[in-house]
């Protein structure tokens, strides 16, 4: 059991980037001596059976979800399609009716029927002589 314990597992081990001491950019289980700007690489690497297992029945989940999305998506997609075809009936009916007979009432601005102020006789006719008092 102690020996189980101090012997390597694959997918556990943890690895590392560093810098050496020409510049150059490291990886490794473990850094070496002297090593410059030490950090923790997250893997993506799945060894055991366990880990491929959960890999592949999230990946099914994700997979599941994707599908439903989609399916909504489509559905709605095809009541907007329908709604809009709706509309563009509707509009081509109002377009080719007849126009409505009756009384049409059509704004006028007040300024055409207000009456014009009085601004005395003509310049050019003179004006009738006064009544004698």
């Amino acid at each position: 059991m102690t020996l189980a314990a101090l012997m390597p597992w694959p997918g556990l081990a943890d690895t590392y980037r560093w810098y050496d001491d020409y510049g150059k950019v490291n990886y490794g289980e473990q850094p070496s001596p002297g090593a410059i700007g030490i950090e923790r690489v997250e893997t993506d690497e799945c060894t055991t059976q366990a880990c491929r297992g959960e890999r592949e029945h999230a990946r099914a989940e994700a997979e599941a979800r994707h599908a439903e999305a989609s399916a909504w998506l489509d559905e709605l997609d095809k009541e907007r399609r329908s709604e809009r075809e709706q509309q563009r009936e509707l509009a081509r009916q109002r377009s080719q009716a007849p126009p409505a007979m009756g009384t049409v009432f059509v704004p006028v601005p007040v300024w055409l029927w207000a009456p014009r102020p009085y601004r005395g006789p003509p310049a050019h006719r003179p004006l009738p002589p006064s009544p004698a008092r």
